[in-house]
């Protein structure tokens, strides 16, 4: 199996189990939400898509190890580490708490994988198999 279609493999079973678990997380949100006596109940709804964002990204960094793209790799981290920092501040600055900082985190984990897709264009673009 090549480099490029293990990629491929990988992205699309990641895909399709971060879709299943956002959607029980979904089903299940009233349940954790009433269960932890949450009061922002629009933080947990910011995070369902967030497990998606989250798993996709911690597999293509995996495979940003597996090929040993080190400078990718950090790179990929400094960019999460840096969104999340200025935009909870920003967020919290204008006011909107616990839903802005939960808000910051996916951004930042997003564009942390538009990156990481970027850099991995080669291995994960095209069809799967051959």
């Amino acid at each position: 199996m090549s480099r490029a279609n293990l990629a491929r493999w990988l992205n699309w079973w990641t895909l399709w189990t971060g879709i299943v678990v956002s959607i029980v997380v979904f089903i299940a949100s009233p349940r954790i939400i009433e269960f932890l006596n949450i009061q922002g109940k629009l933080a947990v709804y910011i995070l369902i898509p967030g497990l998606l964002v989250f798993t996709l990204l911690n597999t293509q960094r995996a495979i940003l190890q597996g090929l040993l793209a080190f400078r990718q790799y950090v790179t990929s981290l400094l960019v999460e580490v840096v969104a999340k920092l200025l935009l909870t501040v920003v967020f919290i600055f204008l006011g909107f708490a616990v839903a802005g900082a939960i808000g910051a985190i996916f951004i930042g984990t997003a564009c942390a994988l538009v990156l990481t897709r970027i850099f991995l264009a080669d291995y994960v673009s095209g069809r799967r198999g051959k």
